[in-house]
């Protein structure tokens, strides 16, 4: 880990205990979410120069790298260190309950980073052999689960995406950047145009790969911009599109803060982990306003959590990234009554079962 990493870890340490401390209140319940760490390429194209997957993808295509553990390890260190006064050090399930994307990478990430949340007991009388601390970790077939794949897997979403590409917004975009598209599509020998070469080009080029002399004059812009405003249509051209994106993992967050409130949760857990992936975070940012457009990077976290003063329960809306790039780190937090958080979660209410 580097230097800088580890000086804002600290840094932000520091912020967030005295955060803990001030007057927001006591902490009775995190709903902590988090992006994957460091991965390879989903995919390659034709044309790509590393494209032998065994060569320069050992781990394999969109699986966590040995950057992507050590990432998420000090992320799991860091959890320890602002949640200490939560979570106590020794595992119990009716702590913790982790609910992860049923994807190597980040059920990967999530053993990672709860290795370092609950460090090893040597002292354990449990077993001479082991002692480390096993942790369940919870998924749901991408088929079936409306929290991290519900654009994949809902056909409400996917007649609203259509409908989104017949709109004048989406056809100007076409319009505007078909010279770029068309150029980059010969470029990359490809058949058709996809927005995720971007992505591919951004992974190479953190892994210090020397990108082709062609991509000089598309990456890192216009790609980048073009990628997110393909993005942004799909998951909140519409308030439809938003809610079904994220309707699912909001009202979740939601039923776990009333039911704490109310005495009615049960195991009477204090934190909820959800590793999933950029949109995990940035979906959530933008149905509650917040999101400033900038592509979440590996390995950052957000928590919305409950806390209680005065005998009063209210929503702390905090987001934190803690990260292996400064320049995304920052630290907020916005004080949410429960009531607003309530309407809020049910102004992106969805039933699946009926609409997907």
């Amino acid at each position: 880990m580097s230097l800088k990493f580890t000086v804002l870890l600290l840094v932000l340490d520091i912020i967030a205990c005295i955060s803990a401390k001030n007057d927001y209140g006591k902490i009775v319940l995190a709903n902590v979410f988090f992006r994957h760490g460091d991965r390879t390429p989903l995919e390659t194209y034709p044309n790509d120069p590393y494209n032998a997957v065994d060569t320069y993808w050992p781990e394999g295509l969109g699986q966590l790298t040995e950057v992507g553990r050590e990432q998420q390890y000090a992320l799991g260190q860091h959890l320890r260190r602002i949640y200490s006064d939560l979570l106590p050090e020794v595992y119990s399930y009716k702590d913790l309950y982790v609910k992860s994307e049923d994807d190597d990478r980040c059920v990967m990430s999530a053993e990672c980073s709860l290795f370092a949340l609950y460090p090893p007991l040597y002292n354990t009388s449990s077993g001479k052999n082991i002692v480390f601390q096993p942790i369940p970790i919870h998924t749901v077939p991408a088929s079936q689960d409306p929290i991290y794949n519900a654009w994949a897997i809902c056909d409400r979403y996917l007649k609203g995406y259509e409908l989104i590409k017949q709109s004048a917004v989406y056809k100007c975009i076409d319009n505007v950047t078909q010279n770029v598209r068309d150029a980059v599509k010969e470029y990359a020998g490809s058949t058709q145009f996809s927005a995720g070469i971007y992505d591919i080009l951004l992974i190479e080029d953190l892994h210090n790969l020397t990108l082709p002399s062609w991509t000089a004059k598309y990456y890192p812009e216009p790609l980048q911009v073009i990628n997110q405003f393909y993005w942004y249509l799909g998951v909140a051209g519409t308030k439809e599109l938003q809610k079904v994106a994220i309707g699912s993992f909001l009202n979740e967050m939601v039923g776990n803060m009333v039911a704490k409130k109310n005495g009615t949760l049960s195991p009477d857990r204090k934190m909820f982990l959800y590793p999933g992936h950029d949109y995990t975070i940035s979906d959530t940012f933008l149905a509650l306003d917040i999101y400033d457009g900038v592509r979440v990077p590996c390995a950052s976290f957000a928590s919305i959590e409950l806390r209680l003063k005065d005998n009063s329960h209210y929503v702390l809306r905090a987001e934190l990234f803690a990260t292996h790039q400064p320049a995304f780190c920052f630290v907020a937090a916005n004080k949410l009554s429960m009531s607003l958080f309530i309407s809020l979660g049910e102004s992106f209410a969805i039933d699946d079962k009926i609409n997907c």
